[in-house]
């Protein structure tokens, strides 16, 4: 009965209804179904959640509050527990999700948190895809497939929600983006990024933790600001001057090219190619793509011109940015036949031609050591 009294004092139980926590900038409702509402006391801003449509909810077995953080325990399975917390001096909030069994089979994947849905049309999501954009709200061109966080369309492992009037705006962060996903989902006329968490060997086997901060004013600048901060408070940031005090060979990539030759079917000019140090342009990568060179300009002596002149040569045939694990850094061969694509297995890189089009091209095998080579031999040689 003692430690019965002592937890009800320390932590209020609440059935029926929400729980709210929060600090001189920030005040964060968590409603009985799990949505989150957070409140920025700076501009008045309301970020709410919502359940999408054709949603599969999350159902709560219980909602506590305690100081400053807020517990759920969702029935699903395996049984999820989740912390919701503010700190003082800070417009974030932490979510950290555990379970009760780490070795229970989960299912193909959880989705929790929900979406935050934009107030209305003059909102525009924030995503850091390739070189990243600024999307309409009502965008529908997303997916269908989820992208993975961190991965080629989601570089960086954050998405935010930005007012276009006050520019204000809601950050998501995704701290353990290890077995995650972004998914697009829609509600109503809106289209909403949110998390799907992955199985890690089909158990949910780790704490996952997500962030959200709500920024007062700059738009995506702000944001942008913010990831680059949080990236140097964990010590992943590394300046190109940190770099080239690690390997000096670092300094003579510094002022290099990174481009994709593209010349909407018109023939590439061998001229233009290997004069290109005549303008300026000594050193970097040089990426053409197979379907690109139909009139097969990229001949051997021409990449070995531009080899020899201190360029990365590159392909990219759809799929995968590849180097060959023998011959010269792009063999012609690949240029040759536009059909050709790149497949993945385990460590190997795999070139095969697709099915019914043009003749039989063959296959070779592109392993990650050798492309690590031929990276570590471009280097050595400019």
């Amino acid at each position: 009965m003692l430690g019965f009294a002592l937890f009800s004092a320390m932590c209020t139980i609440l059935s029926g209804k929400s729980a709210v926590i929060g600090n001189g900038l920030i005040q964060v409702t968590v409603e009985e179904s799990g949505l989150i509402h957070i409140e920025d006391k700076r501009n008045g801003n309301h970020w709410k959640q919502v359940i999408p449509d054709k949603a599969n909810t999350v159902s709560v077995n219980s909602l506590r509050r305690k100081k400053d953080s807020i517990f759920l325990e969702l029935n699903t399975k395996p049984i999820l527990q989740v912390e919701i917390a503010v700190k003082n001096g800070i417009s974030d909030v932490q979510i950290q999700i555990t379970t009760t069994d780490p070795e229970e089979e989960m299912p193909r994947s959880i989705r929790y948190p929900y979406p935050f849905i934009p107030e209305n049309k003059d909102h525009e999501w924030v995503i850091p895809n390739r070189s990243g954009a600024l999307y309409p709200v009502t965008e529908r061109q997303f997916g269908p497939k989820p992208w993975r966080v961190g991965g080629k369309e989601l570089l960086m492992c954050w998405w935010g929600l930005v007012d276009e009037n006050l520019q204000s705006g809601l950050l998501t962060l995704v701290e353990t983006p290890y077995d995650a996903d972004m998914v697009f989902v829609e509600r109503g006329k809106y289209v909403m990024p949110t998390i799907e968490w992955l199985p890690s060997k089909e158990a949910f086997r780790y704490g996952r933790t997500i962030r959200y901060h709500l920024s007062e004013a700059g738009g995506y600048v702000a944001m942008a600001k913010y990831y680059r901060q949080y990236k140097m408070d964990t010590g992943e940031f590394i300046t190109l001057r940190e770099k080239v005090k690690q390997n000096p060979q670092v300094a003579k990539l510094v002022g290099g090219i990174n481009a994709r030759i593209i010349h909407d079917g018109e023939a590439l000019s061998e001229e233009y190619l290997i004069r290109l140090p005549e303008y300026g342009i000594s050193k970097g990568s040089l990426c053409v793509r197979a379907r690109d060179d139909t009139d097969g300009v990229m001949t051997e002596e021409i990449v070995n011109t531009l080899s020899g002149q201190g360029f990365l040569i590159t392909n990219w045939c759809t799929k995968k940015w590849v180097l060959p694990d023998q011959g010269n850094p792009l063999h012609p061969q690949f240029m040759v036949n536009p059909n050709l694509v790149l497949e993945r297995d385990n460590t190997t890189f795999t070139k095969n031609e697709l099915k019914g089009k043009g003749k039989e091209g063959g296959m070779t095998l592109m392993c990650d050591t050798c492309l690590k080579d031929r990276m570590s031999q471009f280097i050595e040689r400019i």
